[in-house]
C-alpha cells in the first residue's frame, strides 16, 4: 500500500501527516501559547537553520 493512501486512525497521526515536514510540528508546539518573535523562536527550536525557519 502506498504511504499517501494510508488511513490515519489517530487524530494526532492524521494531523502530523497533513502538516508534514521535520520542523513544522516543533514550531506549532512552541507557538501554541501565542505570538513569538523570530529570534526567540529560533532559540527555542534546537537545530533549526534560519532558512528552514523562514521556509516553514
Amino acid at each position: 500500500m502506498n504511504k499517501k493512501n494510508e488511513i490515519a486512525y489517530c487524530p494526532v497521526d492524521y494531523a502530523f501527516k497533513r502538516i508534514g515536514g521535520r520542523y513544522k510540528g516543533r514550531i506549532l508546539w512552541v507557538i501554541r501559547d501565542g505570538f513569538m518573535r523570530y529570534g526567540k523562536l529560533k532559540r527555542a527550536i534546537v537545530g533549526i537553520t534560519p532558512k528552514m525557519l523562514t521556509m516553514s
